[in-house]
Order: structure tokens, then sequence, then C-alpha cells
């Protein structure tokens, strides 16, 4: 296909701590597949075509070892994601929406916060109640994720998707 054939063309970036299933959460999205043991890829992004709202489009999805902030300029959303079975990974979650805040100098592009390892409710550090109420206090969307079971991660990037096509259309008129 041409990138004449996309309504849009979406650059979003997957941020969050060491381990929190980034990657995982990528794979399970483009490829559908789950890999057990801990990945540490060193690709820049996949692609992946996605037809929502009757319109067809491009998503290039980032998922990076390090991510450098010159990578936030042409991005139209971020995931920040959480280990829900880490205590500190919401000082992640903090560190990054402040990075971008700054970055973006209060005009932050869609953000929503992403809690995964949902299925392993033994081992949580959060309820959904506390993780929900710290994204609303950073005024991000919140969603729980299974990158193991797949359970909500296709829900996630469309939520992430429709708010950011919202925003577009919000800007244009």
């Amino acid at each position: 296909m041409d990138i004449g054939d996309y309504a849009f063309f979406l650059k979003i970036i997957l941020l969050g701590c060491q381990s929190s299933g980034k990657s995982n959460i990528l794979l399970r999205y483009t490829d559908g597949v789950f890999e057990e043991k801990e990945l540490t890829y060193n690709y820049d992004f996949k692609i992946k075509d996605k037809v929502l709202q009757e319109k067809l489009m491009k998503l290039q999805i980032w998922d990076t070892s390090t991510i450098y902030r010159n990578y936030f300029k042409s991005a139209h959303g971020f995931a920040i994601i959480i280990d829900l079975t880490n205590p500190d990974s919401f000082h992640s979650a903090l560190y990054w929406k402040k990075e971008l805040d700054n970055y973006f100098s209060g005009k932050t592009p869609e953000i929503i916060l992403i809690g995964n390892k949902a299925d392993l409710e033994n081992q949580r550090f959060f309820t959904f109640e506390e993780a929900k109420k710290r994204a609303d206090s950073l005024e991000m969307f919140y969603i729980e994720v299974s990158a193991k079971t797949n359970w909500n991660i296709e829900k996630s990037f469309e939520i992430l998707i429709r708010n950011i096509l919202h925003r577009i259309s919000n800007k244009a008129s």
C-alpha cells in the first residue's frame, strides 16, 4: 500500500521502567505473540495497519531500550506502561509524565497509563482503584492489561488511537 492510501499515519511511543512489559505489549498488539522470557530487543519500532472509525491508518509504535527526547518530536501519543507487580513502577510513570510535560511545554499529546501484568493478581502492589486515582492525579486515562493473556491489549491501543483522532479532529475545526 502507498502511504497516500492511509487516512492517518500515527506515531506512538511506549514508555516505562525496565521489565514493565513494553516489548511484550508491542509484540502482542502487532504480532499476536507473547514471549515468556524477558525481552530486550534493539529494534526501534514496529508497524501495524489498523482500521478504526472506518479509517485506514498506519501505526508506527516505538519501543526501544533507550528513549531519547528527540524521539518525542513527531509523536501523536504515548502509552506509559507500569508493572502492577513492581512497587517502584509509579516512580517511572511520574518521571515520564514530567519529561513529556516539560518537553511539550504543557501541550502534551495524548497519554494513557497502562497497568500491565493484571493476570498476576496475587502479586499486585496496586489495586485498580489506587492506580486509577494516581492516573487521574496525573491527568491520564488508566487501563489495565495482560500482555500474557492478551486481555485488554487491543482495547488499550484503541482508546489511545481514538483519543489521538479526537484531538486531531478538534485541531482541524
